[in-house]
């Protein structure tokens, strides 16, 4: 039993030293001052998370939900609409700091969780990440059901496989769906930064992009469009 304990408990730290290096100099770090930070509080508290449905994700930001007031429509979208219906926890945690409002932290790291406003995000600082703000009608397209038969433009879309993912036509990356078919922001990107390319451009100042132009937190690359072509197919 002391062997399983021991080997448990290795396995716990050396998985959070992985995780903690996927997020440590990535965009996603942006605690401050650079030395002696607490990476992943920016998001995440072990104890006393906020309330609601993110208490399932130890969710560390303390405010309202944002609420979306303009969701993507054309007369090409074939698989709308959009809607609060479809919106999941997937897309709506990332406009917890992707909607160009301020937001402090539920619990501050260190003795007697004092506040530190080297983690909260002021309203006005929200410039050095993409501020997409809660008006979704000029983005990709989020919170809809995929379903690969509508696809009146050809587009080729890919049917969905056995582990409720869109199989990337030409990477083999897999695009996760979510309850109900659902495609949300973390379908395209990953959090917590898991990608293999070079990030030799960031500069933990705010620049999103590595040296070879590449946008951080995709599931794969999209050199040449390579990653929009594993869902447009044809185009």
């Amino acid at each position: 039993m002391r062997y399983l304990i021991a080997l448990l408990a290795f396995a716990l730290v050396f998985s959070a030293v992985i995780v903690d290096a996927s997020v440590v100099n990535s965009p996603h770090d942006i605690a401050w001052p650079l030395s002696g930070r607490y990476v992943c509080v920016n998001c995440h508290t072990p104890h006393q998370s906020g309330q609601g449905s993110n208490t399932n994700l130890l969710w560390n930001r303390n405010r309202t939900a944002p609420t979306v007031s303009a969701y993507y429509n054309s007369a090409t979208f074939d698989m709308g609409p959009a809607n609060s219906t479809n919106l999941g926890p997937q897309t709506l945690l990332c406009l917890y700091c992707h909607d160009g409002a301020a937001s402090t932290l539920v619990n501050y790291p260190g003795p007697g969780s004092t506040q530190d406003t080297n983690y909260d995000l002021a309203a006005g600082d929200i410039g050095t990440f993409a501020n997409i703000d809660t008006d979704l009608s000029d983005d990709h397209p989020v919170a809809f059901v995929y379903d690969n038969t509508a696809d009146n433009d050809n587009n080729g879309f890919p049917a969905k496989n056995a582990n409720n993912a869109i199989p990337g036509n030409g990477t083999g990356t897999e695009y996760k769906l979510y309850d109900n078919d659902t495609f949300q922001c973390a379908t395209c990107h990953s959090v917590h930064d898991t990608a293999t390319y070079t990030k030799a451009g960031w500069n933990g100042l705010g620049n999103a992009r590595s040296s070879s132009g590449e946008v951080y937190f995709l599931r794969t690359s999209n050199a040449s469009s390579q990653m929009c072509n594993d869902c447009h197919v044809n185009r």
